[in-house]
């Protein structure tokens, strides 16, 4: 666990310090007799600065108070508790000072501690998940510091570990649309449904765009479509290209399931994604300093919908019924940042992130997509519709093999 830097300011000051302070014999030799100057005010200001930290670090309190509980909402008796300290070695913040000490609880407990900046909890159980827990503040010297030490009712839920299940899985595959190459990558379903494949696992497919897949059950990549077939593109007001042309992009992307069997479908777990309450609205930022406040509150928000969205990783048990949607899009405001001002501009691929439930031929699993990568050159024609288009999503992907069997525990 590295101590996070706490702030600009302070980092050149560490630096000042050290080039004030790193041979005053050398220095001091170097300059003649004649040539000596008082003591410069500066060096004093650097001095006081430092002092100022240490104090504001030594006045820094971790309180934290609260419970762990199990998934019914009842106290779990005798959980370890390991509590890692940490704290920057004064004056010059280059290493880390560390304690660790290490508790059992019983439903309810408290931490009270002073002088350190960053501490991590770590509550663990046989037969039960291990929950972590991070809480760090700064040293008031920054205008954007965060502290978090104070917690006054921290609510710990253990999830317990049940028998684990024979999964068929995929992780990190690409789930892809191409066309750059004219072809596209699906996820094939059969050899785990229904054997089809002799191997009994889910696996990815690799066929030209204008070919439809041989499986009766598959996962793809498609987007939004008109009456005949063409996909429907969104375009950003004031956005051109270097031909001075206003960029067509895919307007949603889908990730459709396919199977004959009427009951089967998907269930969105969250619905939620990257910026997905903050589209582009057309309009230039011409200032630095706006764009630079602008980035920094959108990197929040990604951050904060990590730590909403993160979790839903751990759901194991899938619903038996609900399985309604046979298709789950991603608009493309959510995958694409574009920023810029009067005729520059520039798009970042981000975003689109959604974890589902899904019944296939009377089997159950759960799957997540990420934003990979879209294609193209650079500039605003990235991630837009042309024939240099290739985009892809990771696919992290978890099937029970036994029909019926929503358990979908295992070693991951």
């Amino acid at each position: 666990m590295k101590h996070k830097p706490v702030s600009i300011f302070a980092a050149l000051l560490c630096g000042t310090i050290l080039l004030f302070t790193a041979s005053p014999a050398a220095f001091a030799a170097s300059v003649p007799p004649a040539q000596k100057k008082p003591a410069d005010p500066t060096a004093n200001e650097l001095a006081a600065a430092m002092k100022q930290l240490q104090t504001n670090l030594d006045e820094l309190e971790i309180d934290i108070k609260g419970t762990v509980v199990d998934e019914d909402g009842k106290p779990v008796e005798n959980v370890r508790l390991e509590i890692r300290y940490e704290k920057p070695v004064m004056p010059y913040m280059t290493d880390n000072k560390y304690e660790v000490e290490r508790r059992v609880v019983s439903g309810d407990f408290e931490i009270k501690k002073k002088g350190f900046n960053d501490v991590e909890l770590k509550f663990s159980k046989q037969e039960y998940f291990l929950e972590t827990f991070h809480f760090h503040a700064g040293f008031g010297m920054g205008p954007d510091e965060e502290n978090t030490l104070k917690q006054p009712d921290l609510r710990v839920v253990l999830e317990k570990r049940l028998p684990t299940a024979e999964i068929s899985d995929l992780q990190r595959e690409k789930l892809e649309y191409n066309l750059s190459r004219k072809r596209k990558t699906y996820c094939d379903l059969d050899g785990a449904v229904s054997g089809k494949n002799g191997n009994g696992q889910v696996k990815m497919v690799s066929i030209p765009l204008d070919e439809k897949p041989k499986a009766g059950r598959y996962l793809e990549l498609d987007f939004q479509r008109d009456e005949h077939g063409e996909i429907i593109t969104r375009e950003f007001p004031g956005v051109v290209n270097r031909e001075g042309e206003s960029p067509k992009y895919p307007a949603v992307y889908i990730f459709r399931l396919h199977s004959d069997d009427p009951e089967d479908g998907m269930i969105v777990m969250e619905d939620g994604g990257y910026l997905k309450d903050h589209p582009f609205d057309g309009k230039p930022i011409a200032d630095r300093q706006a764009y630079q406040k602008r980035s920094r509150e959108e990197n929040k928000i990604v951050d904060d919908e990590w730590k909403k969205l993160r979790p839903l990783d751990r759901r194991f048990e899938a619903p038996k019924d609900g399985y309604t949607l046979k298709e789950v899009s991603i608009p493309v405001e959510e995958l694409l940042l574009i920023t810029g001002s009067g005729k520059s501009f520039s798009v970042h691929w981000r975003g689109g992130y959604r974890w589902m439930w899904f019944r296939c031929g009377n089997h159950y699993g759960k799957f997540s997509v990420r934003c990979g990568e879209a294609g193209t050159s650079s500039g605003v024609d990235l991630g837009a519709l042309n024939d240099k288009l290739e985009c892809f999503f990771h696919l992290e992907l978890y099937l029970n093999l036994k029909p019926g069997d929503t358990n979908l525990r295992s070693f991951f």
